[in-house]
Formats: C-alpha cells, structure tokens, sequence
C-alpha cells in the first residue's frame, strides 16, 4: 500500500514539474519578445515613429514578437 502511494506521488510529482518547465519557458519566451519589442519601439520612436508604449502594444510585441512590432509599425 504504502509502495503504491510513493509511486502514485512521484508521477504526480513529476507532472507537476513537467507543468511549470513549460509554462516557465512560455513566460520566458513572452518576457524576452517584450523586452526586445520596447526596445525596438524605443528605437522607432526616436526615429520618429511616435508609438505610445502602452500595455496593449506590449502585449501584442509580447505575443508576436519582431513581427508585433512591425504590425504596430504598419498600423501606425
């Protein structure tokens, strides 16, 4: 009985840690387009752009990355 719950805790144990390498790499992966993405609308905007840095358009240079700020570019 005992041997059957060790077991049953390291497989829960080990999904939990499967879960959150994932998500940790998915919200690593959204900090770093985020923060290229202001830099880049930084250097737009003192290139004459005049792009708001706003939590929309983070978002959107977060999830798209380059191709977000372009798009914010272009509908600019």
């Amino acid at each position: 009985m005992e041997i059957s719950v060790a077991i049953i805790g390291i497989i829960v144990l080990f999904l939990i840690l499967k879960l959150f390498k994932a998500s940790f790499k998915l919200i690593l992966k959204f900090i770093v387009n985020s923060v290229i993405g202001v830099v880049i609308l930084t250097i737009a905007n003192a290139l004459g752009a005049n792009i708001e840095i706003t939590t929309l358009n983070a978002f959107i240079v977060g999830v798209l990355g380059i191709p977000g700020v372009i798009l914010l570019l272009l509908i600019k």
